[in-house]
């Protein structure tokens, strides 16, 4: 999945408007912390079918064995990256793509 794809997501799950023209594309990883707060914010209000809520419940750790930073956020996969901002950008993707549509 590329870049594109990635913010296409994130746009879908904050029910913002998509346009394949550049000017109505917001670029999350690259314009991160500031829109992707936002995005964040959202995330931590979500609440799965039993009543709890999402948090990051693995932020900023350093793998001993890779040197990689782990993000992950409750319930979902562990993300792995050279820079912490990429690793909480795919974790946010992937929760993101597996709950846009129940928001």
């Amino acid at each position: 999945m590329d870049l594109k794809e990635k913010n296409k997501i994130i746009h879908e799950f904050m029910n913002k408007e998509w346009s394949n023209k550049k000017k109505f594309q917001l670029d999350y990883l690259n314009t991160y912390p500031s829109i992707l707060w936002e995005v964040i914010e959202e995330i931590v209000k979500f609440k799965y079918d039993d009543g709890d809520t999402a948090y990051f419940r693995t932020f900023g750790m350093i793998d001993k064995e890779t040197g990689m930073y782990m993000v992950r956020i409750n319930r979902k996969a562990l993300f792995q990256a050279n820079t912490l901002k990429e690793a909480t950008f795919n974790a946010i993707v992937d929760f993101c793509y597996l709950h846009k549509d129940n928001k």
